[in-house]
């Protein structure tokens, strides 16, 4: 969404194509502000036309043959001059046929997310699938890559395996990244409750980072018997999860239109990220917003945080637990960790600079082309 709006403040006119999934997504694009033109498309109950052996469930769940045909058509209405498509599994609309240069947006390396979540599987035949499933994804996702003009990665250590599977065409220049004036606290935090978790949980990395501290860390930080407030913020909650935060007494605050004051309003924020790939745009929310936070190695991969000057990195339940209570019992350690995060996401991810860096990009493509 901030690449739309960065260019379309350059003066550029973009078009969007959503796959939504209901009306009320359809709405929220169809009312996107500052955009020239914005086209949304509700996925219908659509047969694929891809042979279902080698084809990867997320892309098989998720393509249509309708959308290739829609992309074509809004190619030769509005003479667009380049095709920007989202994450993986869009690499199934990569056309050549118009002659327009293509770009791929790797929001993670899909491939190594399906990997880490399967091996945190038992034996049995749902690891085995998975990791069938995870070898179809690495061939598409490879094939895809190399098929497109040009692939923006998440960051410089993913650009770097791409680059190693012979994918020339790779940028790490314009990585994920946040509007950070957005988010920024114009005065004093208020910091009146205590630990944050935000997270959208139709994505499965959410929903495990969030039963692990429920099952583990929670219950070493509720048995030193401190009144600790805990806020979980996010759309699509499983049931029986949600049952499991209403019996810890946390506070499940669901989809939440003014993020800026949840964070603001919060002492601690966690990121126990266990599986995923890419880059956690919830650590750039946070860290714009001067959070202090708390998180795991992987949960801060690729974003140059360093542990101890722009956050806490625990990786185990009782060193999670114990960097949770010191930033709680240290006003002044929150205070450095979240002006110093703040800075480090400022000067290499807000979303004005990243946009004039997309821009050059996109002109040195069409140069090339």
């Amino acid at each position: 969404m901030n690449t739309i709006w960065g260019l379309s403040k350059r003066g550029h006119e973009v078009h969007v194509l959503s796959l939504v999934g209901n009306n009320s997504e359809q709405t929220a694009m169809l009312s996107m502000p500052d955009v020239a033109s914005s086209a949304s498309y509700v996925i219908p109950p659509e047969m694929s036309f891809l042979p279902g052996g080698l084809v990867p469930s997320v892309v098989r769940s998720s393509f249509r043959p309708s959308i290739s045909r829609h992309i074509d058509e809004m190619v030769r209405h509005y003479a667009i001059d380049i095709v920007q498509l989202e994450y993986t599994h869009s690499a199934a609309y990569l056309s050549k046929s118009a002659g327009t240069p293509t770009v791929l947006v790797e929001h993670d390396i899909a491939y190594r997310s399906a990997l880490r979540r399967t091996l945190k599987l038992g034996l049995g035949l749902r690891k085995v699938f998975g990791l069938f499933d995870t070898a179809r994804l690495y061939r598409w996702e490879i094939k895809g890559a190399r098929t497109a003009d040009l692939v923006l990665a998440a960051s410089a250590e993913e650009a770097a395996i791409l680059r190693r599977h012979r994918i020339a065409r790779v940028t790490s220049s314009v990585p994920n990244g946040v509007d950070v004036a957005a988010l920024e606290p114009k005065g004093v935090r208020p910091e009146s409750k205590d630990i944050l978790f935000v997270g959208y949980f139709l994505h499965p990395p959410n929903v495990d980072a969030l039963r692990y501290f429920v099952s583990t860390v929670w219950p070493l930080l509720s048995r030193t018997g401190r009144e600790l407030s805990v806020s979980i913020v996010g759309s699509n909650l499983p049931k029986d999860l949600a049952s499991a935060v209403e019996r810890c007494g946390f506070r499940y605050a669901g989809y939440v239109d003014d993020l800026a004051e949840e964070l603001w309003s919060h002492r601690v924020f966690i990121a126990p990220i266990r599986y995923g790939a890419g880059t956690r745009i919830k650590l750039l929310e946070a860290a714009a917003a001067r959070c202090a936070m708390v998180s795991t190695t992987l949960g801060a991969e690729g974003l140059g945080l360093r542990d101890g000057h722009d956050l806490l990195i625990a990786d185990t339940p009782a060193g999670f637990a114990r960097s949770v209570e010191r930033l709680l019992d240290d006003s002044a350690l929150r205070a450095r960790l979240g002006v110093a995060a703040h800075d480090s996401v400022k000067r290499r991810f807000d979303w004005p600079m990243l946009a004039a860096e997309l821009e050059g990009l996109y002109y040195r493509l069409l140069m090339q082309s």
